[in-house]
């Protein structure tokens, strides 16, 4: 059996995996955003960005337009969470559900005032909704009618809620460098704890709920009784930025500077996805000023991630480009033809996988700009979605 996912989200694009090894695939496929919204659901990886929403389906690089933006403003979309189908929330608060399939985009709730912040799709198939508005939160499920149910309210909230479910349904806030997790129980928020760097999870392992809270590991209590007190600390380990868990918590994974590890009893385990793993992608079907964006893109993230100067050029190159333009993309980087790249420091990682099979999800980042530096992210089963504080995410084994 592999854990190996299908798709890696990394801070400047994503990749693929070809046989053993992690294909980039550039922003320029989606309309150059760096760091779009991702999720998956029933086979299909589908990507959100100011230029539209893209669906990825079986091995193809080459993604099928779902929904242009038609006049739509930058930065048009909230939020992305995954279930049967892929569930888009837009900055005008509307909500569409985006089938695996080549149907198009459906219109589930229309605009909504104020616009909520973010959507879950439970593993029940409720759809939630989380918006924060002068200082109020509030939880609604939204009807297949466009209807809503007010779930939950909280005053004086103010933060940026993304939604995870955990056994229980989990927010997790951001206001500047404010950060705090709360609980919903009843039609009230219950606050877990705050931390003035970014929490991430939480995640169900083994039967208890974690979340990765100043670079380390924090157990939340039981799954089936958050109140109960917590068993003796994990232990320490390096600095972490996130965590995840397989969705049975046969296992659970937290991110590095370069790789995701498996959390043992007694601390990280070996390296589970590495950088260097990396190939360089392929130019089909991209234009002369795309494709020497991509292989830019690819030198720069290729330098961070300190490869070995036979990595940096892959030979399919030669046969869709002219050998001055891929020179060209190598000194927009400083790099030389000839010479290996500097050992570069791989920036903060997390890492983010796309499965065959899918799962639950959690919220996507709202705008986020990619790092400099090479970033991976958690992985993301289909059926998960990345989010720019990095979300819940599982996998599925191969066999």
């Amino acid at each position: 059996m592999s854990d190996r996912p299908d798709w890696v989200r990394l801070s400047r694009g994503l990749a693929r995996f070809e046989g053993d090894a992690l294909e980039f695939i550039c922003p320029e496929r989606w309309g150059g955003l760096a760091t779009p919204l991702v999720a998956a659901a029933d086979g299909a990886l589908v990507v959100a960005s100011t230029a539209g929403i893209f669906r990825f389906t079986g091995d193809a690089v080459v993604p099928e337009v779902v929904l242009l933006p038609d006049g739509l403003e930058d930065s048009a979309w909230r939020d992305l969470a995954p279930g049967t189908e892929v569930v888009a929330l837009s900055a005008q608060g509307d909500l569409l559900g985006i089938p695996a399939g080549s149907a198009p985009a459906r219109l589930i709730s229309p605009t909504s005032s104020p616009p909520p912040d973010a959507v879950l799709v439970t593993g029940k198939g409720r759809v939630l909704v989380a918006t924060e508005a002068e200082g109020v939160f509030s939880l609604d499920e939204v009807h297949a009618d466009g209807q809503r149910t007010r779930l939950a309210s909280q005053v004086d909230y103010r933060a940026n809620p993304r939604l995870v479910e955990a056994g229980a349904i989990w927010v997790v806030g951001s206001a500047g460098h404010l950060h705090r997790l709360d609980r919903i129980d009843g039609d009230s928020l219950v606050p877990t704890l705050s931390s003035g760097d970014p929490i991430t999870g939480p995640v169900v392992a083994g039967g208890r709920v974690l979340a990765v809270v100043a670079g380390q590991i924090r157990d939340l209590g039981a799954e089936d009784d958050p109140e109960s007190p917590a068993p003796i600390a994990p232990p320490s380990t390096p600095r972490l930025s996130c965590i995840g868990a397989s969705p049975d918590g046969a296992f659970t994974f937290v991110c590095r500077l370069d790789a995701l590890h498996h959390v043992e009893a007694e601390g990280l385990g070996a390296p589970w996805l590495h950088a260097g793993l990396l190939l360089g992608p392929r130019l089909d079907g991209l234009d002369e000023a795309a494709s020497a964006s991509c292989r830019a893109r690819w030198l720069d993230l290729a330098a961070d991630a300190d490869l070995p100067a036979d990595r940096l050029f892959p030979e399919h190159w030669v046969a869709t480009a002219p050998e001055e333009q891929v020179a060209e993309a190598a000194g927009s980087c400083g790099l030389g033809l000839r010479a290996a790249p500097p050992g570069w420091l791989l920036g903060a990682l997390g890492l983010l996988a796309a499965r065959r099979q899918g799962a639950k999800g959690a919220k996507g980042a709202k705008g986020a700009k990619g790092a400099q530096t090479l970033a991976l992210r958690d992985p993301l089963a289909r059926g998960h979605v990345q989010s720019a504080t990095p979300a819940v995410l599982a996998h599925t084994p191969r066999p």
